[in-house]
């Protein structure tokens, strides 16, 4: 099975507009580290609003190759327009600190940005081998978690799946999607956007589309195009989520902190899913902490995954995380990573591997 490799566009100039794929860019000295962000957990409503989102944003198709030489095209919301809405809705001081990081050379920069804004290849990867695993499944998933999310596009896989079924007042059914970044401003500015584009390409957003201008349901999504949010819109899209029984957060802040809060609120997630984050191995121990305790079994709780009628357990969460083989000039890789999970006592199977070009592999993680 192989999947076919994306070209990376560098941000200097021009291209530094243009989301992209590829290596990461990274000088860990430049930007002094400043500490975790706080945490924070909103739901759909507190950043669905009016006052949080522009009034118009830009998007691209972005075509995921499958294994069978076909494509899932998925919408996402164009870099350029979320650099845009930072210079327009910012202060002249706020909007400088913001686009700190976007038009730093580097991909990263710790304590303040974690390369969150663009889609990354393994990223890709995830959502093209979630399209064929899914299918295979005795039970769907029904509570999700993407750690370091960031444009989020293999929950968008799974997302775009749900909006294409129909409303469900069955409280069985409902889905518990949790999405997690470092940086609240991606979660704002790429993450949301994104999930509600998965919507709005849709058959979920039909009646919309059709209430508010018939010739919208003629939409060509494989092409870029402009999608106005309005309020008449994103009350539809809320709509749509509460008639499927899908309930949606944003978490902010440190692997750590949102550990910590897993923890605590004893939460059981049935699919765990992360794409590019064992760059650096200073952060491994906490990202494989929150990992654990994130995809430990479930005994079924609220969130967690119920019994069957037979009263037989539920299946073993699913936990998959993509990277590359090596992240030259960041420290991280994949050998690494399998030592700290063996080293925390877990298992490494590779479920997906790309050879040709920049070496990539997807593994299962599993605990006892």
């Amino acid at each position: 099975m192989s999947f076919c490799p994306l070209y990376r566009r560098g941000l200097n100039l021009k291209a530094r507009d243009k989301d992209n794929t590829g290596e990461f860019k990274a000088d860990p000295g430049e930007i002094p580290f400043i500490g975790s962000p706080p945490l924070t957990i909103s739901t759909v409503e507190d950043l669905a609003s009016i006052d949080n989102l522009p009034s118009l944003i830009s998007y691209s198709p972005l075509n995921i190759p499958l294994p069978n030489g076909q494509h899932y095209t998925l919408l996402r919301r164009d870099l350029f327009d979320a650099r845009f809405q930072l210079i327009s809705e910012s202060s002249a001081q706020e909007a400088s600190e913001k686009l700190t990081f976007i038009d730093a050379p580097s991909d990263l920069v710790p304590g303040v940005y974690e390369g969150g804004l663009k889609t990354w290849e393994c990223s890709i990867d995830l959502a093209a081998y979630l399209h064929t695993l899914e299918p295979g499944l005795k039970n769907p998933p029904c509570n999700l978690l993407e750690v370091g999310c960031g444009t989020a596009v293999p929950s968008l896989i799974f997302l775009h799946k749900l909006f294409q079924v129909g409303s469900s007042s069955d409280q069985s059914s409902r889905k518990v999607i949790h999405l997690q970044d470092y940086n609240s401003v991606v979660l704002q500015l790429v993450t949301l956007p994104n999930v509600i584009l998965a919507w709005y390409s849709s058959p979920a957003s039909e009646s919309y589309r059709a209430q508010e201008d018939p010739h919208a349901l003629e939409l060509n999504f494989s092409e870029a195009g402009e999608l106005a949010l309005s309020p008449e819109l994103l009350s539809a899209f809320t709509a749509s989520l509460q008639d499927r029984n899908i309930g949606l957060n944003f978490i902010s802040g440190s692997w750590n902190d949102t550990d910590t809060w897993i923890r605590e609120k004893d939460i059981r997630y049935d699919l765990v899913l992360s794409s590019e984050t064992i760059y650096r191995m200073a952060s491994l121990p906490s990202f494989i902490a929150l990992l654990r305790s994130s995809s430990r079994v479930s005994h079924g709780t609220e969130t967690g995954a119920p019994q069957d009628a037979g009263g037989e357990p539920p299946p073993r969460p699913i936990c998959l995380v993509a990277a590359k083989v090596i992240y030259f000039g960041v420290g991280g890789g994949v050998m690494g990573f399998e030592r700290a999970i063996e080293e925390a006592g877990g298992q490494c199977i590779t479920v997906f591997e790309q050879k040709a070009g920049v070496s990539r592999r997807i593994m299962q993680i599993i605990w006892p």
